[in-house]
């Protein structure tokens, strides 16, 4: 059974769309946030997005080939949809965590980092600081003096201390004082000693920039935690629209694939067959780019990004799996498909 739960708190609803002929449509409440419907002799629970009331009547209807059916939801029902600037793409990977985790190779399990051995653990302000800064002295007046050289060497870059690990969205960059025998650089790549696999790159400062999705995260609990790849294009995204309010993403991957993107939007909590997803983005997605990037004068800026082919074509993925579980009606809308990924 195809459908779409989608939690409307401006309103106080939860729209359910069922694909299905017009036909019979039964429904049973079994709790507060769950709902059994039955359409023509088949059966799906559906675990609803938020709390309903279980004593308000649902009203029904049938329109271009979907059910539609509203509940009432109850009155306090969480909604982050105002938090989103201030939420990271995967929680669990923050300075917070780490502190008392263990970093380990996704790929053997050899041990990098211990958050016991770093000195400090800090929260980058901006994956992009490099680009915001270079955007900076680009753009503000010209000085060639030799102090203003030198303060263009310093704070161009965002350099950890001694000891010290950087924590982004998306990587996790080390300080000379965590360099080990664990780790070693081929040209501009960081590989894991034990077993060769590509773990991040060598940035232009010499620093260790090791990606999340090489990682495995294990807590002093023996909870085990891996980064999603899609997480890294879903960063990205937010970046894009914290900085420059950019909703239409020219994505590439370093192969070559491209797609374009709308962030249509942020901060929905829905449910479909995959699942429930908590305060996440609403992405419409076509792989139409060059008519999408030759649109009229009219269209609004659209931002490039490059990511790397695994992260790319995970995300991807994620996109075309949660669209083929909608209605019809929900998953397309033009020239576009329309699915949904979360941030949390």
């Amino acid at each position: 059974m195809k459908y779409l739960a989608e939690y409307l708190p401006r309103i106080g609803v939860v729209l359910v769309v069922i694909a299905g002929e017009v036909g019979e449509v039964e429904l049973r409440k079994a709790g507060e946030q769950r709902l059994t419907v039955t359409v023509n002799e088949t059966t799906e629970v559906i675990e609803l997005p938020c709390k309903v009331d279980p004593l308000a009547r649902p009203s029904i209807r049938h329109s271009e080939g979907a059910f539609e059916i509203r509940l009432k939801a109850l009155k306090g029902a969480e909604s982050r949809r105002a938090d989103f600037t201030t939420l990271a793409a995967e929680d669990g990977w923050g300075r917070k965590e780490l502190a008392h985790a263990e970093l380990r190779c996704a790929a053997c399990d050899g041990l990098l980092i211990t958050g016991e051995a770093c000195k400090r653990i800090s929260a980058m302000p901006s994956e992009f600081w490099t680009e915001l800064m270079d955007y900076w002295h680009c753009h503000k007046p010209a000085d060639e003096s030799a102090g203003a050289q030198q303060y263009l060497t310093k704070y161009n870059a965002l350099l950890p201390a001694d000891g010290e690990l950087l924590v982004g969205d998306t990587f996790v960059t080390l300080g000379e004082g965590l360099l080990s025998e664990k780790l070693r650089t081929n040209d501009t790549v960081v590989i894991c000693e034990a077993c060769s696999a590509p773990l991040g790159v060598v940035t232009r400062e010499r620093l260790l920039r090791l990606h999340k999705w090489n990682l495995v995260q294990v807590r002093s609990n023996g909870v085990r935690k891996r980064y999603r790849q899609a997480s890294a294009v879903v960063a990205g995204l937010l970046s894009v629209l914290n900085s420059h309010a950019a909703r239409v993403v020219h994505l590439r991957a370093e192969s070559g694939s491209q797609l374009a993107l709308w962030v249509f939007n942020v901060g929905l909590d829905v449910a479909t067959p995959d699942g429930l997803i908590r305060c996440g983005l609403k992405i419409l997605y076509t792989h139409d780019v060059e008519s999408t990037m030759h649109a009229p004068s009219g269209r609004q800026h659209i931002e490039p990004m490059t990511m790397p082919d695994a992260c790319f074509d995970d995300f991807v993925k994620h996109l075309e799996t949660t669209n083929a579980t909608l209605p019809p009606r929900c998953g397309k809308m033009g020239n576009w498909h329309i699915s949904y990924i979360g941030m949390l």
